[in-house]
């Protein structure tokens, strides 16, 4: 949400249960959550996207399981994130307009390559396939697949 939490929901009674803050960059901060997203190797993990230089590998009592951050001194934001089907992947999209594939186990940087000429928007991941697509302020949207 815009002041930077994860809300819990309890999807019978639809009450918030808890809510949980990614660490800021500064204690002052609410970098808005753009984006939670389900780990499938754990339930009870999830990938918090917020705009920061900094993704989030997070349980649901808050604790920050691993990071994921581009090893630069004036990192950009991330705009928008997803995993990949089996979990293997962490994939983030940044103002730099550059979309960055963290392998999961290590945290490390996999991949790096420019996808837009303008200010990125979103990407997804498709659910069978080694796919992405990215959109930004072009009118288009790219695609991008793995090859064998």
């Amino acid at each position: 949400s815009s002041d930077g939490t994860v809300s819990l929901w309890d999807l019978k009674t639809t009450e918030c249960v808890k809510k949980i803050r990614p660490p800021q960059r500064h204690a002052a901060d609410e970098a808005a959550v753009l984006s939670v997203h389900p780990y499938p190797k754990n339930i009870d993990h999830f990938v918090v996207c917020n705009r920061s230089p900094t993704m989030y590998l997070m349980t649901q009592e808050g604790q920050v399981i691993k990071s994921f951050h581009v090893e630069k001194d004036e990192a950009e934001d991330f705009v928008a994130a997803c995993v990949s089907t089996r979990g293997e992947y962490i994939y983030g999209l940044a103002a730099d307009r550059k979309l960055y594939a963290f392998q999961m186990e290590t945290c490390r940087i996999e991949e790096c390559m420019e996808v837009s000429e303008r200010e990125p928007i979103g990407l997804c991941h498709h659910p069978l396939q080694n796919v992405i697509a990215t959109f930004s302020e072009t009118p288009q949207v790219k695609i991008f697949s793995a090859s064998a």
